[in-house]
């Protein structure tokens, strides 16, 4: 699966847009949901442990999206690098991995005032299971 660098600034000079398939959302009007946030979700296998790692979100010039990668997850083999859909008018956005014919989606609110997403994410196993999923915007001076 490819690696997105959600450390690597990104430049003025590129694509302003994200396609329409992503939402035609511009640059300029989802800077604010650039960053770096914690995720907090229950385990698959055992829905009374709680999972937390970091999540990055930031614009790609070369895909001319917002982008987001899973980092330091305790089961690291599952980490998830994908682009993110947003459509016209909604509040929500969608993180998207397609890997091999496999598509995992998180659908999570956009973040209030205090930083805090809530969603849904289903994973692919023998069924898909729905589990509540929460984002919380981390402060850059911690990252």
């Amino acid at each position: 699966m490819p690696q997105v660098s959600a450390d690597s600034s990104s430049s003025t000079v590129g694509p302003r847009a994200a396609s329409r398939e992503l939402g035609a959302y511009g640059r300029d009007s989802v800077g604010e949901l650039e960053g770096r946030y914690v995720s907090f979700r229950p385990t698959f296998s055992n829905p009374a442990v709680v999972n937390a790692y970091d999540v990055a979100i930031r614009w790609d010039d070369k895909r001319a999206s917002l982008v987001f990668e899973e980092r330091n997850r305790p089961d690291s083999t599952h980490s998830q690098v994908g682009q993110v859909y947003i459509p016209d008018g909604k509040p929500f956005m969608s993180l998207v991995t397609a890997d091999k014919g496999a598509v995992r989606v998180i659908m999570v609110t956009r973040p209030d005032h205090a930083g805090v997403a809530r969603g849904l994410t289903s994973g692919l196993r023998i069924r898909v299971v729905p589990t509540s999923f929460r984002l919380l915007r981390r402060s850059c001076y911690d990252c």
